[in-house]
């Protein structure tokens, strides 16, 4: 027998796979562009991985700021891949010693991760056992890589 949150997260995957299903049904050029979006994502990271092992980040940073910006308007702006892009466009910040500019980044992932923690967990943000509640510390680059 499934426990409720198992239960809760089965039936939401279940309603988001029909949800996909009939869009792609009903848009399929829209879904096919997407996917290709998202490949050339796949592209972009490997190139800033490499400039990244190559010491070269600051000539990183426009490609990573080309995968979140792809990311984000393909699988919107609270999905856990344009939080990982906001972590590694964070931790080239931090590489080239601007962390200001990586503080917001990290900001901003911390609660898309927190939203979606929430929501895996059943908490909303009024209740005191909240994600949010805690601090957590970002994962540097190199964590990630």
């Amino acid at each position: 027998m499934l426990s409720r949150s198992r239960s809760v997260i089965l039936t939401r995957t279940v309603r988001l796979s029909g949800l996909c299903l009939a869009l792609l049904l009903a848009f399929p050029q829209e879904c096919l562009a997407q996917q290709q979006d998202l490949q050339e994502t796949e592209a972009l990271h490997r190139q800033v991985v490499q400039l990244y092992n190559q010491g070269r980040y600051a000539a990183a940073i426009p490609l990573a700021q080309n995968v979140l910006a792809i990311r984000e308007k393909a699988l919107g702006p609270e999905h856990p891949d344009v939080a990982n892009s906001l972590n590694n466009l964070a931790g080239l910040y931090i590489a080239i010693n601007d962390p200001q500019q990586a503080h917001g980044l990290f900001k901003r992932a911390q609660t898309i991760d927190s939203k979606l923690i929430d929501a895996v967990l059943g908490f909303t943000s009024e209740e005191p056992h909240s994600s949010r509640s805690r601090t957590s510390t970002p994962v540097l680059m190199s964590s990630l890589m």
